[in-house]
C-alpha cells in the first residue's frame, strides 16, 4: 500500500481518535488514519445496508456509484450508468423504503431519478420526469433534475422539473406510476419566459421533515420565497406564514416578491430551526412549530448589518451552525434556543491569508460524532483542515494537519459510519486528494 501523503488521488481512509486525548490551543490532535483505497476520487457518501455507498470518479468511468465495505477490496464500482468516462452527475443520494435513491444522468435522458438496491442489476431510473435529451448548454444542462430527496411518512420526496408545472414538489413509492406531482405549488409551466424560467415555477429547496409535515422553502408567485409545509397532499400543502411580505423581486423569480427565504433548516428541540429575514432583521436564527403564531426570531446575529447561516448540526443538547457577521466573518456559533444561549464558540481565523478570504474560517460539513462537533475550518496556518469542538472556544481544536502548509487538505463529505468518521481530503499531490478518515 503507498504512502498516505504521497498520493495523487482521493482515496478512502478511516479516522480514529486515539486514546491519548487531544491538545488544545489550536495544535493537532493524535489520531488513527487507515487508508482504504487510493484508486477513486471524492462525492457525497451514505451508509445503506451496512456498507459506505458514494459518487466516485475513475478515468476509465467518470464519476459513477460506488460502494465500500471499508477493505480495498470491497471497494467496487457499483454501475456505469453513464458508460464510458462520461459522468453520471450522481448527487443526493437518499435511503428511503429501504432502497438507495439519487439523481443521475445516464447520457440520454438528463438528470432524472434513479434508485438502486446495491447491485448492478438493480440500480435503474425510476422515471423520466422531463422527457428529452439534456438540453445542450445553457442554465439547464447537466442540473435541473431531482433535489433535496427527502425520506418522510413512507415516501420520498423532492423538487423536480416538469414540462407542464415546472420545477415543483413530487413524491415517490419506487415505481414510475408512484412516482407523481405533489402540488403545483406556483401553477403553470416554469421553463418558457425567456429572461425568468422559474417565473412559474416554485422551487421547493431545504427539504426537512418534522413529525407529520415536511417543511420546505417555496415561491407561490404572490408572498415570495417563504416558509411551507406539506403532508403529502395537495390540499394538505400549504404557506406557514408570509414572514417578509412585499420584498422586492429578485431576477431568478422575476416579478413578485424576494420574500424571507428561509434556508437551512434543521430540527432541534421538537421545532424547526432556520435562517431567515424580515422587513426588520436581514438575517438570524429563527424557529417554527409549524404555526403562524408559533414562528419567531430567536436572534439576529448581526443587528447592524446582514447575517446568513448556512450549517447546522445538533449534538447532544446543542444546536451548532456557521454563520457570518460583520465582527468576525464566517465562524462557528452555538444555541441553546435562546437569544442569550446563542452566541459564536470561536472566531478561528483572526489572521489575512491568500488562500483564506476576509478572516473567516467558513466551518463547513459539520456532524455529530463521538459526542462531538466536527467540521472543516480554514485558517491562515494551517489552510482547511479537520476540526472538532465541545462547544466552547477552548474546546474547539484542530484535530489534525492532514496537509502541511497554508493550502490544507480540505477534508469534505464528513460521514460517521458506526465507530469510524469517513471524509475525502487532499494529500500531497493536488486535488482532488486522498479520502482520510
Amino acid at each position: 500500500m503507498r504512502p498516505l501523503f504521497f498520493l495523487l488521488s482521493v482515496a478512502l481512509v478511516l479516522f480514529l481518535p486515539l486514546a491519548s486525548g487531544a491538545q488544545s490551543g489550536g495544535q493537532p490532535t493524535a489520531v488513527a488514519l487507515h487508508l482504504i483505497t487510493a484508486d477513486v476520487s471524492p462525492g457525497t457518501m451514505v451508509e445503506f445496508k451496512g456498507m459506505l455507498f458514494f459518487s466516485g470518479y475513475t478515468a476509465a468511468h467518470g464519476a459513477e456509484l460506488w460502494r465500500s465495505d471499508g477493505t480495498a477490496e470491497g471497494t467496487v464500482l457499483v454501475k456505469d450508468i453513464n458508460p464510458g468516462p462520461a459522468h453520471s452527475n450522481i448527487n443526493y443520494l437518499t435511503v428511503s423504503q429501504g432502497q438507495l435513491f439519487f439523481s443521475a444522468n445516464n447520457g440520454q435522458l438528463g438528470q432524472e431519478l434513479w434508485k438502486s438496491d446495491g447491485t448492478p442489476e438493480g440500480t435503474v431510473l425510476v422515471k423520466d420526469l422531463y422527457p428529452g435529451p439534456p438540453r445542450p448548454g445553457g442554465y439547464f444542462e447537466g442540473i435541473g433534475g431531482p433535489e433535496y430527496l427527502t425520506d418522510f411518512g413512507g415516501a420520498l420526496y423532492f423538487s423536480a422539473r416538469h414540462p407542464d408545472w415546472g420545477r415543483e414538489l413530487f413524491k415517490s413509492d419506487g415505481t414510475a406510476e408512484g412516482t407523481v406531482l405533489v402540488k403545483d405549488i406556483n401553477p403553470g409551466p416554469g421553463d418558457n419566459h425567456p429572461l425568468y424560467p422559474y417565473v412559474r415555477s416554485s422551487v421547493p429547496s431545504h427539504l426537512t421533515p418534522l413529525g407529520d409535515w415536511l417543511y420546505f422553502s417555496a415561491y407561490d408567485g404572490m408572498h415570495g420565497v417563504e416558509l411551507w409545509r406539506s403532508d403529502g397532499t395537495a390540499e394538505g400543502t400549504q404557506l406557514v406564514l408570509d414572514l417578509y411580505p412585499g420584498r422586492p423581486e429578485r431576477a431568478t423569480f422575476g416579478p413578485g416578491q424576494y420574500g424571507a427565504d428561509p434556508s437551512a433548516m434543521i430540527v432541534y428541540q421538537g421545532m424547526l430551526y432556520f435562517h431567515a429575514m424580515d422587513s426588520l432583521h436581514e438575517g438570524g436564527l429563527w424557529r417554527s412549530d409549524g404555526t403562524a403564531q408559533g414562528t419567531e426570531l430567536i436572534k439576529d446575529l448581526d443587528p447592524e448589518g446582514m447575517s446568513f447561516i448556512y450549517s447546522f448540526a445538533v449534538v447532544g443538547p446543542t444546536l451548532f451552525f456557521s454563520a457570518n457577521s460583520e465582527a468576525h466573518g464566517y465562524e462557528l456559533w452555538k444555541s441553546d434556543g435562546s437569544p442569550e444561549g446563542t452566541v459564536l464558540v470561536k472566531d478561528i481565523n483572526t489572521l489575512d491569508s491568500p488562500e483564506q478570504h476576509a478572516k473567516s474560517s467558513y466551518p463547513a460539513d459539520l456532524v455529530a460524532y463521538a459526542g462531538e462537533l466536527y467540521f472543516s475550518a480554514a485558517e491562515a496556518l494551517h489552510g482547511r483542515e479537520l476540526w472538532r469542538s465541545s462547544g466552547t472556544a477552548e474546546g474547539t481544536v484542530l484535530v489534525n494537519d492532514l496537509l502541511p502548509g497554508p493550502a490544507g487538505s480540505e477534508p469534505v463529505a464528513l460521514t460517521p459510519l458506526g465507530n469510524v468518521l469517513l471524509l475525502w481530503c487532499r494529500c500531497a499531490g493536488g486535488w482532488p486528494g486522498p479520502l482520510c478518515l
